[in-house]
């Protein structure tokens, strides 16, 4: 990273900056750190990959900002507990995230050439967005990224259950809680839906005999397939929002 400065703010935590007009960032060591302490043979492929990761993205920080690339993702709560506590000493760095439902979070998330990379407190502050104002603007460029539901939701009868399939961003469409009323209502408001993983939605009518039972069973088996699993929970819809189930 020429012409950039990197400062030792504490122990595996630090402050990288481009230069003059460039990008900065937080860089916490402490996931690195545990995976080397785990596997030290594989300790220098997994430095050397973490930090041109993080080159890269401080480069791209620097980037003139599409406010149409903030969108938001759908993430294991678990998950986000683990980033929030691997910079729990820098609240500035701390993603910008709520609970959804279940054990289930949405994050907003910056789409840059390379990676996604999660939008933090110092993002906000330097974009002067409030959490609420960004997570508006995230769901309004969702939407229109995200084909349309009467484009994707086949749910012709004599079939268990469904699936829709895409992008990274195609599990955030349990966000889309509104376009989901029609589905519910031709299911007579049984409606079944679950994000194994983020490319994958799968839904299905629960007044089928033996659907929720085979659905549950389909999606534990999606969640140990997918590149990037979220979760094996079956969620419900109701007028309020995603209900949980227990597991099937």
């Amino acid at each position: 990273m020429s012409g950039a400065t990197v400062t030792v703010k504490e122990p595996l935590t630090l402050e990288l900056a481009a230069g003059k007009g460039g990008g900065h960032a937080v860089a916490s060591l402490d996931r690195i750190w545990r995976f080397c302490a785990a596997n030290r043979a594989r300790c220098p492929n997994a430095v050397q990959g973490y930090v041109a990761n993080t080159s890269s993205a401080l480069e791209e920080s620097a980037l003139p900002i599409d406010r149409t690339k903030f969108l938001p993702v759908v993430r294991p709560s678990a998950y986000i507990a683990q980033l929030d506590q691997d910079v729990a000493a820098n609240p500035a760095a701390q993603p910008v995230a709520r609970p959804l439902a279940g054990d289930l979070s949405l994050a907003i998330v910056r789409d840059e050439p390379r990676k996604l990379r999660f939008l933090n407190a110092r993002d906000l502050e330097d974009l002067a967005l409030t959490p609420d104002g960004v997570m508006a603007l995230a769901m309004r460029n969702i939407t229109a990224a995200l084909r349309p539901m009467d484009a994707v939701a086949h749910d012709a009868p004599g079939q268990a259950f469904f699936y829709i399939e895409g992008d990274d961003y195609e599990s955030s469409r349990i966000l889309l809680h509104e376009e989901w009323a029609q589905v519910a209502k031709r299911m007579g408001g049984e409606l079944l839906l679950a994000v194994p993983g983020s490319r994958l939605v799968i839904y299905g009518d629960a007044r089928r005999p033996g659907m929720p039972q085979a659905m549950a069973s389909f999606v534990r088996d999606a969640v140990k397939r997918s590149e990037r699993p979220i979760s094996a929970t079956l969620f419900k819809w109701t007028p309020e929002g995603w209900e949980p189930l227990p597991p099937w």
